[in-house]
């Protein structure tokens, strides 16, 4: 899996500034978060890429398992596990 990086975004676009340069915002939303803005205060929108979007739904998986996986370790500490190669069929 490629890992990518998300960081706290320095900039944000105002919604005239994007509309009239889309195709720049666009491409510039390939290689990191664009920030959109309608009015300081308001409500604020994250364009991503659909690489960077899946990254980061893989990533929160990825920590949802860890979580998982931590709480089943803690649970079952003093369990007997039967060795998979003893129950799987040859």
């Amino acid at each position: 899996m490629n890992k990518k990086t998300f960081t706290k975004i320095p900039d944000i676009v105002g919604v005239s500034e994007f509309r009239a340069d889309m195709a720049s915002h666009l491409a510039r939303a390939k290689k990191h978060p664009v920030v959109i803005s309608e009015r300081r205060g308001d409500d604020s929108y994250v364009i991503l890429s659909k690489n960077s979007y899946n990254n980061l739904i893989d990533a929160k998986e990825d920590a949802e398992d860890a979580i998982e996986l931590a709480r089943l370790v803690v649970e079952h500490k003093d369990a007997t596990f039967i060795p998979w190669d003893s129950i799987r069929p040859a």
